[in-house]
């Protein structure tokens, strides 16, 4: 018998493997569902730009996010199409047109859907009439909106979400939501709607949030606002409007908690008609032409929980009316006059826990008092040894801003006497020498130090030592890789 020659057990070695790994792939793949197979193709494409929900108990994917920035095919959205059970898509900066989204037709549990493309002009949104059950609709930043394409929004009766920031909406276009009396968060920033056009949503007894930041609303209805027939706690952002005193004539027919009027005309007029609204919690004047008198004369008479004053020239006495404000928690008096001597005001406003001193002239000293705060941001103001040695006073001190700060060494030290969880020093003077001394504070649980003088190695020393704690260290990339699950968990309360 002639000997085998061992070319050929070789080669029938090579197709044996060759047939069991594809037997094996092919199990493999029918082992996997559908779900699966998709999460890994979205997962091909997009990498960590997409993101899932799943449902722990069907394992089926409940929501998909993407980053679009490679989508521009139709291809992707075939692939989504594969999951019949998805609540919520969300595609952002994409390049689809509005043909692309016919095979989403096939999804009829959608409840919640966010897109945006340099191309979508709204008329794709007829693949998502069937989807009736959609309670959300984010469309914002989508250059190419077409305003008569609103009316297919009238096909989707239980909306109760509306964006379409930054597009073409129009007045006109806003009559399709006439009908959506479960309508309760409209936003319409940067549109071309004007006060004219709410009359058509005056009937929704839902409201809760309106917002029309940046639109030109005219002054030819002064009375706007009254039209709103809403009785519920509601949130309206007017900010950087051409808005007049004239238009809070009605103000107080609306139990308005939240009031954004930041850069707008506003002045002290305007204010005397927000006197002793019941409701107004959260107030935003910054940048308006709001004087410390009208301020004087208003605030004591609001239930304020958060004052936001950027840019507004201040005196002593409107520091005294602000710690009149018995349930002010938060205060913003970033880019403002505001010195240290009138600090001391601010310690009968018991319930202060969030001050926002960015850009002032603040140096601090004056602190020691507010030992009620638990987030205080000094960043970019003369604040020097003396105050960084006070910060033992406060007690509930948790979050501290300092950037652009130039700190010497000797308090760098003092920060180690503290019971700080969260420390911002960008851009600040710190250097390889201060991070050490920082590894010692025994609460810290987030540091910033972008754009400062430290090492690759120092850094790298750090958070391999300080594993219960994020550091971010380069404006991109470097940032923590040894932070313990828990610790990656840690992000700053910003008011």
């Amino acid at each position: 018998m002639k000997p085998v020659p061992i070319v050929v057990i070789v080669s029938l070695s090579v197709v044996l493997t060759a047939f069991t790994t594809l037997q094996f792939a092919t199990i493999s793949r029918m082992h996997r569902s559908d779900h699966e197979i998709v999460q890994q193709e979205l997962d091909s494409q997009f990498g960590n730009l997409v993101t899932f929900e799943w449902d722990d108990q069907s394992n089926q994917i409940l929501g998909v996010y993407i980053d679009a920035q490679c989508l521009d095919s139709r291809s992707t959205f075939e692939t989504l199409a594969k999951l019949k059970d998805l609540r919520v898509l969300s595609i952002r900066h994409g390049q689809f047109q509005d043909t692309d989204l016919e095979p989403l037709s096939s999804l009829s549990k959608l409840t919640s859907v966010e897109l945006q493309s340099l191309h979508f002009t709204g008329a794709g949104l007829e693949h998502l009439t069937g989807s009736k059950g959609i309670t959300s609709l984010k469309l914002n930043n989508n250059p190419a909106w077409a305003a008569e394409e609103s009316k297919r929004l009238e096909e989707l009766p239980l909306l109760e979400e509306i964006q379409l920031a930054c597009t073409a909406t129009t007045d006109e276009s806003i009559k399709a939501f006439t009908n959506h009396q479960s309508l309760h968060t409209l936003v319409l920033d940067n549109t071309h709607v004007t006060f004219a056009g709410l009359k058509s949503i005056s009937e929704n007894s839902n409201l809760r949030h309106l917002s029309l930041r940046s639109c030109l609303l005219g002054s030819l209805h002064p009375d706007a606002l009254s039209q709103l027939t809403t009785k519920l706690p509601f949130s309206l952002n007017l900010a950087d409007s051409d808005v007049t005193d004239e238009a809070l004539i009605n103000i107080q027919s609306l139990n308005v908690v939240h009031l954004n009027l930041s850069g707008t005309q506003i002045s002290d007029q305007g204010l005397t008609y927000l006197s002793g609204h019941a409701y107004c919690q959260s107030l935003d004047l910054s940048y308006t032409q709001c004087s410390s008198n009208g301020l004087t004369d208003v605030v004591t008479s609001l239930p304020l929980q958060s004052l936001i004053l950027r840019g507004i020239k201040l005196n002593e006495d409107a520091l005294e009316a602000f710690g009149q404000c018995t349930q002010l928690t938060i205060l913003n008096l970033a880019n403002t006059n505001v010195q240290d001597q009138w600090l001391a005001a601010l310690g009968n406003a018991k319930e202060l826990e969030y001050l926002i001193l960015y850009r002032t002239e603040v140096t601090g000293i004056t602190l020691g008092e507010l030992t009620n705060l638990s987030y205080l941001d000094l960043s970019f103001c003369p604040v020097d040894s003396k105050a960084i040695e006070q910060l033992d006073l406060l007690t509930n001190l948790a979050s501290l801003q300092l950037m652009g700060l130039n700190l010497s060494h000797q308090a760098v030290k003092y920060f180690t006497k503290t019971n700080i969880t969260h420390l911002n020093l960008s851009n600040s003077s710190i250097t390889n020498r201060d991070l050490h001394t920082l590894s010692m504070m025994p609460a810290l649980k987030e540091l910033f130090v972008r754009n400062c003088d430290i090492s690759v190695n120092d850094f790298e020393m750090f958070q391999s030592r300080n594993t219960n704690c994020v550091i971010y260290w380069q404006a991109y990339g470097r940032d923590s890789t040894y932070a313990k699950p828990e610790a990656m968990q840690a992000m700053t309360n910003r008011p």
